[in-house]
């Protein structure tokens, strides 16, 4: 799992042009983050693209 958090948060500092370490901050303060380690969601089955695209929204929201 950490792999795939890894790779999210790399594309999100490089979407929203920022560090790795606010990339970090703003991954693990979300709602998606949360899905995430929830296996119930299943979100953990989605690709990187879906998530990342996903805390996106949360974000704009």
């Amino acid at each position: 799992m950490w792999n795939k958090i890894g790779r999210i948060v790399n594309r999100l500092s490089e979407t929203l042009d920022i560090d790795t370490a606010r990339a970090l901050d703003i991954f693990y303060r979300s709602q998606v983050c949360k899905d995430l380690h929830n296996p119930e969601t299943e979100l953990y089955t989605k690709g990187d693209i879906y998530i990342l695209n996903d805390l996106l929204n949360e974000i704009r929201q």
